[in-house]
């Protein structure tokens, strides 16, 4: 740049009507074109900043869309698996009341088999049942319905009402589980109220007094034969 402006200086002084224009030495020259090239660098290592901001940005983009689109998916396989759940629970309901009223062995082993392959699919989408019975209460993965006493720790799940599915470390549903509240604890008895006996109420008779009524009975009139009256005169 500084190169163009000597040039166009001589150019200048020339069109005025100078006598020569005067000469560029080597140096300025130089100078000038060091000065270019710095500019230049500057102007490159600028360019190249922006460029490797722009790729980083443009990588973080497209990881964040593929997980965006990752979650979208799973969600969308978890929205049909849990409509499908209440069908295996029926399944086992099936089966439960089959076996207990002997029904056709054949029948149940063939729907055990349906169960069995229902639940191969779901494990191979990482679908797991939730450990109820037995296990401490976790509000993370049990919904505790109903709270009963038992010889059973304080609580602990006791009996399971609907099984809980989760898949890996979400939660699809939890169980709905009976959760014990310990041992039933019976108040004693005190001694004095097993010893004293209740106290006898004597009803008093309250006999209404008698009333006595005046007799009303009419004097008789007796009647006297004629002619016997007294104080009659003769």
């Amino acid at each position: 740049q500084p190169l163009v402006q000597a040039g166009d200086a001589a150019v200048v002084a020339a069109s005025v009507g100078g006598d020569a224009p005067p000469t560029v030495s080597p140096l300025d020259v130089t100078l000038a074109l060091c000065a270019a090239i710095g500019v230049a660098r500057e102007e490159t290592k600028k360019n190249h900043d922006r460029l490797l901001r722009a790729a980083a940005d443009f990588d973080n983009f497209k990881k964040r869309t593929q997980r965006e689109n990752a979650e979208n998916s799973r969600r969308a396989e978890d929205a049909v698996i849990i409509d499908i759940l209440p069908v295996l629970d029926n399944l086992e309901r099936g089966m439960a009341h089959a076996e207990g009223t002997g029904a056709d062995s054949a029948l149940v082993d063939g729907v055990r088999m349906v169960q069995k392959q229902f639940l191969l699919v779901l494990n191979r989408y990482g679908i797991e049942g939730v450990a109820a019975v037995g296990t401490a209460f976790d509000p993370e993965l049990h919904e505790a319905v109903q709270q009963i006493p038992s010889e059973q720790p304080r609580n602990t799940v006791v009996a399971e009402l609907q099984k809980g599915y989760r898949r890996k470390e979400r939660l699809l549903r939890p169980a709905m589980v009976v959760v014990s509240s310990g041992p039933a604890v019976t108040s004693p008895v005190p001694k004095e109220a097993e010893t004293s006996e209740s106290p006898e109420i004597e009803s008093s008779s309250t006999e209404s007094p008698s009333i006595q009524v005046p007799s009303t009975e009419m004097p008789s009139t007796e009647t006297q034969p004629a002619g016997s009256g007294t104080g009659s005169s003769q």
